[in-house]
């Protein structure tokens, strides 16, 4: 079940992306989210989709959460420009924030010689799953120039990936168009990232044949719970709910899924060497 939180007081900061300029909010459980709000058409559709279809493929992702940003909370120093208070009449798509994360590229700069800190990613395979993931929807969001990948720490000492930002899902919000598979340069599969992280060998080829036969199995998890979680968008959103399930049709069924298996397989192929 989804949860509805309700700001406290007012927003702490605007995050300055190239994209949506989230903004950092403390809610009602006394926790601290970063709120994405009605900006463009399908944004916040995108950004719920991807919490739930992650959560079934087994990503971790910042935790969900629909959220009210009252009107006594948008303090007029931060109004203007892109940020106006018409963007907070409907609920915000709420992503708990990781006090502790860093982004990937922070990350990487200071470990990726260190194959002590690199054993501590657990998953390690997680980040192949990501990509195959991004394949699968789509992804425009997530690519070589922005991997939206933060690297947490998690209470047994080791890391983990956390995906995030998915506003350009399904070829940059066009759920009513035919899916079309990210160019090779547009995936993190053939990126710098992916070759401090894994090399060519037996062990790569087994772990990609079991992302495949997972993938298969988390497409089919999400197709069986995807009444639900269509039933779950807040009526604030005004989505034809009719019609997202018939979009979404598209990357369920089997010829998609197999493209995706050898796009996949493809680009791990060019990508790690």
């Amino acid at each position: 079940m989804v949860e509805y939180r309700t700001s406290i007081e007012a927003l702490h900061k605007v995050f300055p992306t190239s994209g949506s300029s989230p903004v950092l909010v403390t809610c009602d459980d006394l926790e601290d989210w970063v709120c994405k709000y009605d900006q463009s058409f399908n944004s916040l559709l995108n950004e719920f989709l991807a919490s739930r279809f992650l959560d079934l493929w087994g990503i971790s992702t910042p935790k969900m959460s629909l959220i009210t940003v009252m009107p006594e909370h948008i303090p007029d120093r931060i109004i203007g420009g892109r940020l106006q208070p018409r963007y907070f009449m409907k609920h915000c798509f709420g992503s708990k924030f990781l006090t502790y994360a860093k982004e990937i590229d922070e990350f990487f700069l200071f470990f990726k010689n260190s194959r002590h800190a690199l054993s501590k990613l657990n998953p390690k395979s997680d980040f192949l799953r990501i990509g195959l993931f991004d394949l699968w929807v789509s992804n425009e969001d997530r690519h070589q120039n922005n991997y939206n990948l933060l690297i947490n720490p998690e209470p047994n000492g080791t890391y983990r990936f956390y995906a995030i930002d998915h506003v350009n899902l399904f070829n940059g919000g066009n759920l009513r168009m035919s899916p079309c598979h990210l160019a090779d340069n547009e995936s993190i599969l053939t990126s710098n990232v992916a070759n401090v992280l894994y090399k060519k060998g037996t062990k790569l080829k087994e772990t990609v044949d079991n992302l495949v036969k997972d993938m298969y199995l988390c497409a089919g998890a999400c197709h069986a719970n995807i009444k639900e979680i269509v039933e779950d968008l807040p009526e604030t959103w005004d989505i034809d709910r009719a019609q997202v399930l018939r979009d979404l049709e598209q990357i369920f069924k089997i010829g998609w899924l197999k493209q995706t298996e050898q796009v996949f397989r493809k680009y791990v192929q060019m990508g790690i060497r």
